[in-house]
């Protein structure tokens, strides 16, 4: 399966429960922006290739399906969903 047009397949991250200092993160601190590697890019994507670890805005991306391999979310929605792109 592949994306058309300017759709993006997004692997997320896992968002930790808590801090390496072991401070718990609330739910409302876990929603809004989340980072996660481009997994797959549509044709019309320019700026961004696959392995690229992005920003992104999470409500603007649908679940596509659940890697069970490691257990992280994969996602797909649109190039304008993508806040950052880290070099």
């Amino acid at each position: 399966m592949k994306p058309i047009n300017d759709y993006l397949f997004i692997e997320k991250e896992p968002i930790k429960d808590t801090t390496e200092y072991g401070l718990y993160v609330g739910d409302l601190s876990k929603e809004g922006a989340a980072t996660g590697t481009v997994y797959a890019v549509g044709p019309d994507v320019q700026g961004i290739t696959v392995g690229a670890k992005v920003v992104f805005n999470e409500h603007q991306y649908d679940l596509l399906f659940k890697n069970k391999a490691n257990g992280t979310d994969i996602l797909v929605g649109k190039k304008a969903g993508i806040y950052a792109v880290h070099d």
